[in-house]
C-alpha cells in the first residue's frame, strides 16, 4: 500500500495496526483511535474527504472487535450525501454497524425510500444491499412497494438484489407468501440467469415450509435444469467446464423437497436426474462429483425409482476406488444414504467398503464401520463381524473408534447369531480383549453352562 490516496492519520493507523505484535498492542491502538474519532465526529464542519476517512477508521474499530457506536448516527446521516462514493461507504458502514435487532435503522427509512426510487442504479443497489442486512419487521411495510417495483427494473443487477430483499420479506413474515409467490414465479422465469438463480433461494425457504403449495413449479424447474446442463446459459456461469454447478445443486435440492413421498411429482423428475448424474460423472472433476452427490441425495429423497437408485449406487461406489480420501468419504457417505432406502444396492460393494478399514484416516474408518453395520444381514454377518474383529485386534486401545466398534460387534452378535457356538466364539474374542459388557459376559457364561449340560 503506497498510502498516496490516504491522509497521514489514516495511513499511520493502518500501518500501526499492521505492525502491532500482540493483541494488547493492537487494542491499545484501537482504543486510542476510538477516543480521537469521538472528538472528530463532534466537529461542526467535516469535509467529504474527512468523513470518508473517519468512517473507514470506524469500520476498522468495529471489525477489530471494539464498539464503534459513536459512528452509528454519523454513518446514518452520511447516507444522505450527494456524493455517490460517500453514500455507498456510509451504507456499507450501516450494514456493519447495525443489525436487524437494532432500533437505529428506523432513522434510515426516509433515505432508503428515496434511494430505492432513484434514477441512479448505484444508489438503488446500495439501498437494496443495505436492506438485505438490516431490514426488520418494523420497517418492512415502509419499503415493500418500492422493492416490488424494482423487481421489474430494466437492470438485471437491480432485479437480482430486489429478489434477495423479497426473500428477506418472506423470512420476516411468512404470511406474505400469497403476495410474494406470483412475483417470485415471474423472477424464476427471468431472462437473466442471475435473477433466476437468486429466486431459487426464495423458493428453497418457501418449499421447505410448505412443499404441497409449490408442486406446480416442478415442470419449470425441470426445464431450467435441462437448459443448464445443455449449456444454454452464458459461459460466465461455467466452472471448470461444468455449466452453472451451484444453480444445478440448488434446483436438485428443490426437486428433492417437492418429490418427497409423492410418486406423481417424482415421475416428472426421473429423466432429468439421470441426465444430470451421467453428465456430471463424465467430467471427472471435483465440482462434478459434488453434483453427483447432490443428485444422489435427491434420488434418495424422492419417491424411489429402481433404475435411478442403481445408477446412483454404481456411480457413487466408484469413488471408493480412488486415492482421494475426500472422495472415498463422499462415496461411503453416499452409499450410507442408499442403505436407508434399500441395502441390496450396496451389498455388491461390500469388499470395497471393507477395504476402507485399512485406510489410516480415522474419520473414513468410522464412516465405513457405520455403513457396514447398517448393511449387515444373516448372509454377510460372518464376513463383516470377522473384519470388525480383525480390526479390533490391531486397533490402538486409545482409538476413539474402538468403543463404538465393540458395541456394534456385540449388537450384531446378538441380532444375527446363527447358533450359540458362533455367538460364544465372537464373545470370547471380546473377553480376551476385556471389551465385552457385563450383561454379555453373564449371557456368555449362561450359554456355556447350558452347552455343558447337553
Amino acid at each position: 500500500m503506497s498510502g498516496s490516496h490516504l491522509s497521514k492519520d489514516l495511513y499511520d493507523l493502518i500501518k500501526a495496526i499492521g505492525d502491532s505484535r500482540s493483541k494488547q498492542e493492537e487494542d491499545k491502538i484501537i482504543r486510542g483511535e476510538a477516543r480521537q474519532l469521538v472528538e472528530r465526529f463532534k466537529l461542526k464542519s467535516i469535509s467529504d474527504r474527512q468523513m470518508k476517512e473517519y468512517l473507514i477508521s470506524s469500520i476498522y474499530v468495529e471489525l477489530l472487535g471494539h464498539s464503534a457506536s459513536f459512528a452509528h448516527i454519523p454513518a446514518i446521516n452520511t447516507t444522505q450525501s450527494k456524493s455517490i462514493k460517500l453514500k455507498r461507504l456510509a451504507y456499507l458502514a450501516c450494514t456493519l454497524f447495525l443489525t436487524n435487532r437494532s432500533n437505529a435503522q428506523i432513522l434510515l427509512v426516509a433515505t432508503l425510500q428515496k434511494d430505492l426510487q432513484s434514477k441512479h442504479d448505484q444508489e438503488v443497489g446500495a439501498a437494496l444491499t443495505t436492506l438485505c442486512k438490516i431490514i426488520n419487521i418494523s420497517i418492512l411495510e415502509a419499503v415493500m412497494e418500492p422493492v416490488y417495483k424494482l423487481l421489474l427494473h430494466k437492470n438485471s443487477w437491480i432485479r437480482k438484489k430486489a429478489v434477495m430483499v423479497v426473500h428477506r420479506f418472506l423470512i420476516l413474515n411468512p404470511s406474505l407468501a400469497d403476495d410474494l409467490d406470483p412475483k417470485m414465479k415471474t423472477a424464476l422465469c427471468d431472462k437473466d440467469p442471475c435473477v433466476m438463480a437468486a429466486s431459487l433461494n426464495y423458493f428453497h425457504a418457501a418449499i421447505k415450509a410448505n412443499p404441497n403449495r409449490y408442486k406446480d413449479l416442478i415442470t419449470s424447474l425441470v426445464i431450467i435444469l435441462k437448459q443448464v446442463i445443455e449449456h444454454r446459459l452464458p459461459k460466465e456461469y461455467d466452472f471448470h467446464r461444468m455449466p452453472a454447478p451451484w444453480i444445478q445443486m440448488q434446483i436438485l435440492a428443490l426437486l428433492g423437497l417437492l418429490g418427497q413421498y409423492d410418486q406423481k411429482a417424482s415421475e416428472g423428475m426421473y429423466e432429468v436426474l439421470g441426465m444430470v448424474m451421467r453428465r456430471a460423472d463424465d467430467l471427472g472433476i471435483n465440482i462434478g462429483y459434488a453434483i453427483v452427490y447432490q443428485c444422489l441425495k435427491t434420488i434418495i429423497t424422492i419417491y424411489p425409482y429402481q433404475s435411478l437408485i442403481e445408477l446412483a449406487s454404481s456411480t457413487i461406489s466408484r469413488f471408493l476406488n480412488t486415492d482421494n480420501k475426500n472422495l472415498k468419504y463422499v462415496g461411503v457417505t453416499g452409499l450410507a444414504l442408499i442403505v436407508s432406502v434399500n441395502p441390496e444396492y450396496v451389498l455388491k460393494h461390500q469388499n470395497a467398503i471393507t477395504e476402507c478399514l485399512e485406510d489410516p484416516d480415522e474419520t473414513l474408518k468410522a464412516k465405513s464401520i457405520d455403513l457396514l453395520y447398517k448393511m449387515t444381514n444373516y448372509m454377510n454377518v460372518n464376513a463383516i463381524v470377522g473384519k470388525f474383529l480383525n480390526y479390533l485386534r490391531t486397533a490402538p486401545t486409545d482409538s476413539p473408534i474402538r468403543k463404538d466398534l465393540v458395541s456394534k460387534i456385540n449388537q450384531l452378535a446378538e441380532r444375527f447369531a446363527a447358533n450359540k457356538t458362533w455367538f460364544i466364539a465372537v464373545s470370547y474374542t471380546h473377553l480376551r480383549a476385556h471389551e465385552t459388557p457385563e450383561h454379555l459376559v453373564c449371557r456368555l457364561l449362561l450359554e456355556k453352562k447350558k452347552k455343558k449340560k447337553k
